[in-house]
């Protein structure tokens, strides 16, 4: 009797490691996979008010969910916040990111797309990071003044030329005036100003901290002798900073009466 169970129980045994190696063992799902193929690099450095453009390859196994961007901090716009799929197996979609002024110099922007599957989902990161903006080349401007015309060339910078102050015959040079037609703000700087300020985060900080002239009106540079100048003036006007450097200002008789030829060069 003892070896017909020891029997059975080897049976047992036997069938049952059958039927476990009959098993198919469970099958490992793959994530889906992204690649940001343009920016190639992992950082990108821009300057406020730019885009960077992304170009980004998915490929899945269980098809295709969704695509989404985020920003790690406020001031970043997606061209498009969210993308769906309809289970495809691969995809390849752009999308631009915009850092608004909103975002200070210096910021490190973490950009996270997420992608989703039907099983699954993966991520990649970039980064950008926020840069100082150079302030724009060195660009020439003439006033001139001709008789009692008002002057050309101040329109830009939304200042005027109209007025003369004094004159010789009073025992001193006459000056022109300088006014705000439209400029939000009119300062003066320091004439180191035109080298030291290279940036155009540095020239508002600048502008903004400086004092308005009085009145909106400046008179240094004189309408009864051609001289060399060395002032630098600041502006706001229709949103943009200017800064102003002027250099020359020529004095002659014309059949008009005197003309007034004031130059130099503005960067923004």
């Amino acid at each position: 009797m003892k070896k017909k169970l020891n029997l059975i129980l080897v049976l047992a045994v036997i069938s049952l490691g059958f039927y476990t190696s009959c098993t198919p063992e469970a099958t490992e799902i793959d994530p889906p996979t992204i690649t940001v193929t343009s920016p190639t690099s992992d950082t990108t450095t821009v300057k406020m008010g730019d885009a960077v453009e992304f170009n980004i390859t998915l490929t899945s196994e269980n098809g295709l969910v969704s695509l989404t961007p985020v920003s790690n901090v406020a001031g970043v716009e997606f061209s498009k916040e969210s993308f769906s799929f309809s289970s495809t197996a691969s995809e390849t979609v752009s999308l631009t990111a915009t850092v608004t002024n909103a975002v200070p110099v210096g910021t490190v922007i973490e950009v996270i797309f997420t992608v989703t599957d039907a099983e699954k989902s993966a991520n990649a990161k970039k980064y950008i990071v926020v840069g100082e903006t150079p302030l724009s080349a060195a660009k020439d401007f003439t006033w001139i003044r001709e008789g009692g015309v008002p002057a050309t060339g101040l329109d830009i910078f939304g200042l005027s030329f109209t007025k003369t102050i004094g004159s010789v015959e009073d025992g001193f040079f006459a000056r022109i005036e300088v006014a705000s037609n439209g400029a939000t703000k009119f300062v003066e700087l320091e004439s180191t100003a035109w080298i030291t300020i290279t940036t155009a985060e540095a020239l508002k900080t600048a502008i903004d901290a400086a004092t308005a002239i009085t009145d909106g009106k400046w008179s240094k540079i004189s309408a009864s002798k051609s001289a060399t100048y060395d002032y630098v003036l600041g502006v706001i006007y229709q949103d943009v900073y200017y800064m102003i450097h002027i250099t020359n200002g020529k004095v002659e008789s014309v059949t008009a009466g005197t003309k007034v030829t004031i130059n130099g060069q503005y960067k923004n």
